[in-house]
């Protein structure tokens, strides 16, 4: 038989932290899926050969696809740099302004150059030209992402729409991706395209079972505390005759 006085207070914190504990897990198991999906489709795009996308509409379903379209740079619009690291090194990634040969108007980011000075910059290639590169969808934004600088065009996301208003970009745009460029379009080394990215670190599913775990833990605390208060008791004898 099985005596149990669960103390009320107690009961209602634990209830609640095993709710949110619940939910981080099942968060974490939300990410691993998305996580996987996203190596899934950068492992294929790296054995893709660059699909020309001359007169192909860009679809949701195209993201991290390699890609390669012909057309011209477009100078007159200013440069747009976003703030990032690679290799551990801050710096910027250069955005500029492109219309392929069938008029479409595209985001490309040419590449990263340092943060520290006295790096010469190759300009854009005034001729036409084929770039090759990456679809790269612009995500969304968030409390912590910085306020961009407006008056040095410097930018935390990518967020095309506040950046074409800035250059006062009036023509129509692709506005759900840039073509992050995995070859440069100049023998110069900088900006050096960033390529195809490292394969994302994944610890989601170690995450969702550390937070599980955690809730059966808390649960076993519970159980415990009421057992040594004579909260808890249950007779063996009793449970065995039934």
């Amino acid at each position: 038989m099985i005596k149990f006085k669960p103390a009320i207070s107690m009961s209602i914190a634990v209830i609640i932290a095993t709710v949110i504990l619940l939910a981080l897990g099942q968060w974490q198991l939300q990410r691993l899926y998305w996580k996987n999906e996203l190596i899934t489709q950068l492992e294929t795009a790296k054995q893709q050969s660059p699909m020309d996308i001359t007169g192909i509409e860009i679809t949701s379903d195209m993201a991290w696809k390699k890609v390669s379209v012909r057309g011209h740079y477009r100078p007159e619009y200013s440069l747009t740099r976003i703030y990032g690291i690679s290799g551990g090194v801050p710096g910027y990634r250069y955005l500029n302004v492109f219309e392929t040969v069938d008029g479409r108007v595209l985001f490309v980011v040419r590449g990263f150059v340092p943060e520290r000075g006295g790096i010469k910059i190759a300009k854009m290639p005034k001729e036409e030209i084929t770039l090759t590169g990456l679809l790269r969808s612009v995500g969304s934004e968030n409390w912590l992402t910085p306020v961009p600088d407006l008056k040095e065009n410097i930018w935390y996301r990518r967020d095309l729409p506040s950046m074409a208003t800035t250059i006062n970009l009036q023509e129509n745009y692709e506005a759900d991706f840039t073509l992050d460029l995995t070859i440069a379009d100049s023998d110069k080394p900088w900006p050096n395209p960033v390529g195809e990215p490292p394969r994302p670190v994944n610890n989601h599913l170690d995450y969702a079972l550390t937070w599980f775990g955690m809730a059966l833990v808390l649960w076993v605390i519970y159980l415990v505390w009421h057992f040594k208060n004579g909260r808890l008791s249950f007779s063996v004898l009793s449970i065995v005759r039934k």
